[in-house]
């Protein structure tokens, strides 16, 4: 579309490409990626890019924004399918899509993370610490709450019984307020209901099962402070 409105053509991949086309995600997410509370546009430069490619791809397939109740997902889906690419005879380019997801993430990724303000106050992070480690949240996201790789039993299926293996993302440093409202999403079923769309998906629905509202508000209190060069609260 670009091209066809007199522009140049844009990098075939990469960064560059990624920046061009990041233009569109810049006026709830911020030119930076510091996100917008206001828009419920949570702050993405320096995440992982193999996680927010997986993201996009999810919006994009309807895995996530499906939901009715999921207002924030379903603004998100025709953005990220503004990324799809297509072939000359107007059939769908699944690769060049690929590629549209790859740039966008490669370059979000590539932005210095950006500090968000708290919002949730009313956190127990002492609480908060027990529930991380007791309900295995430290199994995918690292007891630095920082991500990582999820590990597989011996029979292949992990700890959620979801059939599922990759990267975790990292939590500290996210903003608060986006943190509590997905925990409610996935313990409400508004994400992660279905295990063959989104193992992963499902994987954080099994874990957040039964956590009320001011649970959420300690797990959250206490991630909150994983983002501090000391660490998370002892």
């Amino acid at each position: 579309g670009l091209v066809g409105c007199g522009m140049e053509p844009i990098p075939e991949s990469g960064e560059a490409r990624g920046e061009v086309l990041y233009q569109r995600c810049s006026p709830c997410h911020g030119e930076a990626g510091e996100g917008n509370p206001d828009l419920s546009a949570p702050p993405i430069a320096g995440m992982d890019a193999e996680y927010v490619a997986r993201q996009l791809e999810k919006f994009a397939e309807g895995v996530r924004g499906k939901h009715g109740s999921d207002r924030e997902g379903i603004r998100m889906m025709p953005m990220a399918r503004s990324l799809f690419a297509y072939n000359d005879d107007g059939s769908r380019d699944p690769a060049g899509t690929q590629v549209n997801y790859s740039a966008v993430a490669a370059y979000v990724s590539s932005l210095p993370a950006t500090a968000s303000e708290p919002y949730v106050m009313t956190g127990d992070a002492k609480k908060g610490k027990t529930l991380f480690s007791s309900n295995s949240c430290v199994e995918c996201h690292g007891a630095d709450a920082k991500g990582g790789a999820v590990e597989l039993q011996a029979n292949g299926v992990n700890l959620s019984g979801v059939e599922w293996s990759g990267k975790a993302p990292a939590l500290a440093g996210q903003a608060d307020w986006y943190l509590l409202k997905q925990l409610g999403k996935f313990e409400s079923g508004v994400r992660g209901s279905n295990a063959d769309l989104d193992p992963s998906g499902a994987t954080m629905a099994k874990w957040a099962e039964g956590l009320d509202e001011q649970s959420r508000k300690d797990l959250v209190s206490f991630i909150t402070t994983c983002s501090s060069p000391t660490g998370c609260a002892q």
